[in-house]
């Protein structure tokens, strides 16, 4: 508590905001001791830590999404602490959803988990592009190609049920092929990108302007 509070103190006054990885790990520090106060005997800590970690990473991820599209004017300090929420907090989420739906290699994981995951990078790309972050965007293609290595696996192992060094050799000649479409998808990306984060940024603008018209126009009447 008390280096959540210095760094906090910090944070706010200095505008610091390397300080966050400190916030970051204390909080969830605190949480961690009140769990070891509660239960001295540390029953069923690994279900605890994998989803009050998952809960306590999606929270800020939100909270990241959110303040950046609400302060789409904001001060470079401010700027500069959701760059380090950014990087902190995004691998932070995608590692606990792979621990989450027990997704390690192509042949492991549930297909439901493999359809969650798939919404998960399609949203992480999607907030790549809202708050105009690099990391969630790689972190998205990694995603991407995990999905590819999934699909080839189950042609190869369910669709068309070979078996042996046939089946390898196929898979990963599929998975060449899919991994080509999205270096191709990329690069598509990437040469659209500006024009991509500005329409979605108009679009917030926007969204926001009513919003606050709306809530003008209430406060009025009442």
């Amino acid at each position: 508590l008390p280096m959540i509070t210095l760094a906090s103190f910090v944070l706010v006054t200095r505008k610091l905001p390397g300080v966050f990885l400190n916030i970051f790990v204390g909080i969830y520090g605190s949480i961690l001791l009140i769990y070891d106060v509660v239960y001295p005997n540390h029953a069923g800590m690994p279900a605890f830590v994998k989803w009050t970690f998952t809960a306590y990473t999606t929270i800020l991820w939100v909270c990241i999404i959110g303040g950046s599209i609400v302060l789409l004017r904001k001060p470079d300090w401010v700027d500069e602490l959701i760059n380090w929420a950014v990087k902190i907090v995004a691998p932070c989420f995608f590692i606990i959803v792979h621990v989450d739906l027990e997704l390690f290699l192509w042949f492991s994981g549930k297909l439901w988990a493999w359809l969650v995951f798939a919404v998960i990078v399609l949203l992480q790309a999607g907030a790549s592009a809202m708050i105009s972050q690099t990391l969630p965007m790689i972190l998205s293609a990694i995603g991407t190609f995990e999905l590819a290595s999934k699909v080839s696996h189950a042609i190869v192992a369910d669709v068309l049920g070979l078996t042996g060094q046939l089946q390898t050799l196929l898979m990963f000649a599929l998975l060449a092929f899919e991994g080509l479409v999205i270096i191709l998808g990329a690069i598509f990306y990437v040469s659209c990108r500006d024009a991509v984060e500005t329409s979605m940024h108009s679009f917030l603008s926007q969204a926001g302007g009513r919003f606050q018209s709306v809530n003008q126009e209430d406060l009025k009447k009442s």
